[in-house]
């Protein structure tokens, strides 16, 4: 209890793991891909390889995976995530389908305090 992982981090093994993913099934018989960004839902199949057969994605699902493997590793804030800051606002970004839902006002308004407290920079 008590630990984290920070930030950086994740965010540059998240970005790993997407960009060696395709390479990674090549060398596999059978690989699965799920996209576990709904809150509360069942994971989505979003890539898959049997056997001899070559990756199959659906390319609606396999942005997510692109996203990702586009991060900015480097990033202070939301916003400095991708290089298309507008990015984050697109329907199935878990910024906009999750964090900026209409009916989470009470817990929008708690993270913004949160955010605004973390970056305001000290004088």
């Amino acid at each position: 209890m008590g630990r984290a992982v920070r930030v950086k981090s994740q965010l540059k093994s998240h970005k790993r793991f997407a960009s060696a993913f395709p390479r990674y099934s090549q060398l596999v018989d059978n690989a699965r891909l799920y996209c576990t960004n709904a809150p509360g839902g069942p994971p989505r199949l979003i890539a898959w390889k049997d056997g001899d057969s070559n990756l199959l994605v659906d390319q609606d699902e396999i942005k997510c995976l692109e996203s990702v493997s586009n991060l900015n590793d480097e990033a202070e804030s939301v916003y400095e995530l991708y290089k298309e800051p507008d990015q984050i606002h697109e329907p199935g970004s878990v910024w906009n389908d999750v964090v900026l839902l209409s009916t989470r006002a009470s817990l929008q308004l708690e993270l913004k305090t949160a955010v605004k407290k973390i970056e305001i920079p000290v004088a």
